[in-house]
């Protein structure tokens, strides 16, 4: 990471909206980092930031501020969840017809979990299992 990252642009952002900076604090002397409880500090022209660390747990471990929950994204769930299974092996797609395709084993038995926007706030499933294919059509509710 150290490598890859400027050490002067922020890497990231936290909740409570300070920047996250790379475990290095400058390009010329790589000094280590000192810094608070929280794995942030205030230096010369900087905010209060955070950095990353080569220690567990390798970011901040708590925020310095408040955070504002209502400028989180929310989502609602297009359907109800299922019950967990154990999967072996996974791979996502795109196919060209605009599905999102999920391709499992589980138990040696491929599935095949496909889904796209049909139209506003509603969504075609597909479940292929053993050559079977259920067909299911969800729609978000107004609230």
């Amino acid at each position: 990471m150290t490598q890859l990252a400027q050490y002067d642009v922020p890497m990231g952002f936290s909740l409570d909206g300070h920047s996250i900076y790379n475990i290095i604090e400058n390009d010329s002397n790589h000094a280590k980092v000192e810094t608070d409880l929280c794995q942030g500090h205030i230096h010369d022209d900087y905010l209060y930031h955070y950095h990353f660390s080569k220690n567990y747990p390798y970011t901040f471990g708590c925020h310095k501020s408040k955070i504002d929950y209502s400028l989180q994204p929310r989502t609602t769930p297009i359907r109800q969840s299922g019950t967990p299974i154990k999967v072996n092996e996974k791979t996502y797609s795109k196919s060209k017809a605009g599905w999102i395709v999920l391709d499992y084993f589980s138990n040696g038995k491929k599935t095949v979990l496909k889904y796209r926007g049909s139209s506003t706030n509603c969504y075609d499933f597909q479940y292929i299992n053993n050559k079977n294919i259920q067909s299911e059509n969800y729609c978000l509710k107004n609230k």
